[in-house]
């Protein structure tokens, strides 16, 4: 996998969940890419450069180049989102919580069902249903921020 340079293949977004978008902080001037991942830094969003266990903010909305530090990104802190990422994608794995890798984090295609630890980030979500098995599915997104869990 790579980091993403163009908006990710195969995002959707499901239309019958709840859903919140708002404009979050970019730490560095960056181009965001519509269906990639966002992390937490001390001084705003980033899309790469994240460490371990590093905390997830969202995902990206719509496009947008930032030019500098603490222009806006729209972000959906939750919600139902398909995306094509990979292995993990199995009816095997409905139910999995879904965690970032620290290459190419961005990239959702690179979530992973692993336990917090080296190289891998902070949750994203839970895997609610595989639509193509080793390809795509849809994932609950930070169900957290809601539901307390």
């Amino acid at each position: 996998m790579a980091v993403l340079s163009a908006d990710h293949a195969g995002f959707s977004v499901d239309g019958e969940t709840p859903s919140l978008v708002l404009p979050l902080r970019g730490a560095i001037a960056d181009i965001a890419y519509r269906g990639g991942l966002a992390w937490d830094s001390a001084t705003g969003i980033i899309f790469t450069g994240a460490g371990d266990a590093s905390i997830f903010r969202g995902v990206v909305a719509e496009r947008t180049t930032t030019l500098a530090a603490n222009d806006r990104v729209r972000c959906y802190l939750y919600g139902h989102f398909l995306f094509a990422y990979g292995a993990a994608a199995s009816i095997a794995n409905e139910g999995a919580l879904l965690r970032g890798t620290t290459a190419d984090q961005d990239n959702p295609a690179t979530l992973v069902i692993t336990a917090p630890g080296a190289g891998v980030n902070g949750l994203v979500g839970c895997m609610t249903t595989a639509e193509t098995a080793g390809t795509d599915g849809w994932v609950l997104v930070n169900t957290f921020l809601r539901d307390g869990i």
